[in-house]
């Protein structure tokens, strides 16, 4: 057209017609047409015209003070910027800087959380656990969780007294290795050791799997999170050794209730209706 543009910005507009009230509005606006995570949500007048003029985008360096709080600070602003770090890893962070003697921009707490999640790094698969339990027990064999420094072997237990408690040490992520290395079955090529596994198929062919998870990230933006799954996916055999050639997909979804009713939605959730559509939109992406 000829024309420079310096910024563009996309909108959607909804006008709602009916005898609604301000907070029907707001619940018909944030929990149904927009999500508040990823979307600017504006109501009311201030929405005309439909593109709404914001000023541009100018950087500004944010250094959030964090060398002189206590732990009940550090979880203040972990939960503040959901950032979802627990004591410990706020306290590493927070020794970190203190030895940089400086404080942390917004963008490196970003950064360093989102490498430190769930998600990426698989704390609860890698963790160590502990559970102290009984054998010989009116009703059974029981556990409890205990916090305690004992350490096992590949979750193995020696021979334990009837009705005495004993510390089983287990790492969720050993059993999966143990197995496979025991097995070691001759067709399988490459596990655990690249972007994906490989085994063989026949003499000339192998093939190449890889399963991601994206509960959180479908979570907070079903359509993005699902479809941003699906690429790693595609994208990882691809870069598994000299290269494979992606042919096919298979799909598990696993959602809430989606008749579930909203006022018995957690809070700060999208209702599992609208996770499960956006999920198999952002799936069907990339196919």
């Amino acid at each position: 057209m000829g024309v420079k543009a310096d910024n563009v910005r996309t909108a959607r507009k909804y006008v709602i017609l009916g005898e609604i009230n301000q907070k029907q509005t707001e619940l018909i606006s944030k929990k149904i047409l927009a999500n508040d995570c990823i979307e600017v949500c504006v109501i009311g007048s201030e929405a005309e015209p439909p593109s709404p003029h914001v000023k541009s985008y100018e950087l500004k360096v944010i250094h959030g003070p964090i060398r002189e709080l206590d732990e009940a600070g550090l979880l203040k602003l972990s939960k503040e910027k959901d950032l979802f770090l627990n004591v410990t890893e706020m306290k590493t962070i927070q020794d970190y800087y203190r030895k940089l003697d400086r404080e942390p921009t917004d963008i490196e707490l970003e950064a360093i959380a989102q490498t430190w999640s769930e998600h990426c790094v698989h704390k609860t698969l890698k963790s160590q656990v502990d559970l102290e339990m009984w054998h010989g027990l009116p009703g059974g064999t029981g556990f409890q969780p205990v916090d305690n420094n004992s350490h096992g072997q590949d979750g193995r237990a020696t021979a334990i007294p009837s009705h005495k408690p004993f510390i089983l040490t287990i790492c969720l992520r050993k059993p999966f290795l143990k197995a496979t290395k025991e097995l070691n079955k001759p067709w399988c090529i490459s596990v655990f050791a690249d972007n994906a596994g490989v085994i063989e198929f026949d003499d000339d062919s192998a093939v190449c799997f890889k399963v991601e998870t994206h509960n959180h990230p479908s979570a907070l933006d079903p359509y993005g999170g699902a479809a941003t799954g699906i690429g790693g996916v595609i994208r990882d055999p691809m870069g598994t050794g000299m290269g494979a050639r992606p042919i096919a997909n298979t799909d598990i979804f696993c959602f809430g209730d989606p008749n579930m009713k909203l006022e018995d939605v957690p809070k700060g959730v999208l209702h599992p209706r609208r996770v499960m559509k956006g999920v198999v939109a952002g799936s069907s992406r990339l196919r």
